[in-house]
This record gives structure tokens, sequence and C-alpha cells, in this order.
């Protein structure tokens, strides 16, 4: 299942004209309970896996985050992996983010689409693709701001062995799709 969010026409200029020639995938799933039962070593495989199958295909930052958030829960990984920026970190809802985000706004500074983004995202940037690990098709809460811009594919591998493989799958899928940035295809409902 796809899903492109909706798209005014300043924004799908930007997004046409990104500023680097790669890409940015999400990976969703998992509960905090099941982040905190992964060790360090388990991480840092997976980290390994993925890298080399985003090296493969033009993926230059890889974020994973939870399905689902959690008051006061704070998980934190960043690592450059084979020239691969990847990251792991917990996340309370989309919403919760936006809020933060504001209250932590620094005086004087003008807020705007960009800008609030920048605050929300991080250094990744803006995700080309949202792959989630769900057994069912539901949109991860901790991405609420994410969601808007960014093609979605379903896997049914379960987080816990999401690998480089999926994502080379998951990437194949992303690739044979036409990206309209929310736009609609007249030409199908004529």
């Amino acid at each position: 299942m796809s899903h492109n969010g909706a798209v005014f026409g300043r924004r799908r200029r930007q997004r046409e004209s990104k500023s680097h020639d790669w890409l940015h995938v999400v990976i969703a799933g998992g509960t905090p309970t099941a982040w905190r039962s992964r060790s360090d070593e388990v991480w840092d495989k997976v980290f390994l896996d993925v890298a080399e199958a985003a090296r493969a295909d033009g993926i230059g930052a890889v974020s994973f985050v939870p399905l689902t958030g959690e008051e006061g829960w704070d998980f934190s990984l960043h690592r450059e992996v084979m020239g691969i920026v990847i990251t792991a970190e917990s996340r309370r809802d989309g919403r919760s983010r936006i809020v933060e985000a504001l209250k932590n706004w620094p005086a004087g500074v003008r807020v705007d689409e960009e800008s609030l983004g920048r605050a929300i995202r991080g250094v990744s940037g803006e995700p080309d693709l949202v792959v989630v690990c769900s057994e069912v098709e539901r949109l991860p809460e901790t991405l609420v701001w994410e969601l808007a811009y960014a093609e979605l594919v379903y896997v049914g591998t379960r987080w816990e062995d999401f690998g480089g493989r999926d994502l080379g799958d998951s990437m194949a899928e992303f690739r044979e799709r036409e990206r309209r940035f929310g736009g609609v295809d007249h030409s199908a409902s004529s």
C-alpha cells in the first residue's frame, strides 16, 4: 500500500530541487519495550547490514523510529557506517514533538514551515521514504510531520527481523512509483 501526502505547489518545487542527491529513509517499527530489550551489539549488527543495502541504493541517511512513543523515554544512537548516517531515536507522538520544538524556540527567530521542519527533523532532513514494519497497516504516531511528504511502504517483516534485504525490497517498490508529491493523476479517472 502506498501513500502520498498532500503537497502545495511551493513545497513541491522545493522537493523536486533537493540540495542533495541521496535519499533519506525512515524505518518505523517496534515499541519502546522492544527497543529497550535490544542490545548495543544487535543495533551495531543491524546498522551494518542496513548500511550495506543503503549504500547500494543511493541512500545517504537511515533513521529508525518506534511506531509508538512513551513519555519520559529517551534513547538515541547516531553512527556513520560506510558513509551512511544512521540514527535510532526514541520519540513521543508527533504532536508532542512539535509542541516541544516550539517551547524551546529561540527568542526573535521567526517560526515558518522550513525552520520548524528543521527543528523537528534534525540533521538527516525530510525523509523520502518511510518503511513501516507492522502486521497491520497503520500510520506511526511518531512521524506526524514526516508523513506529510514521504512515500510509505508497508512491510510484513517484524521490526526485530528487519535488515538490509528488507530495505532493498522497500527501495525496489519505492523506485517503481511515479512520485507526484501529493498530486492527483487525472488521467487515471478519465
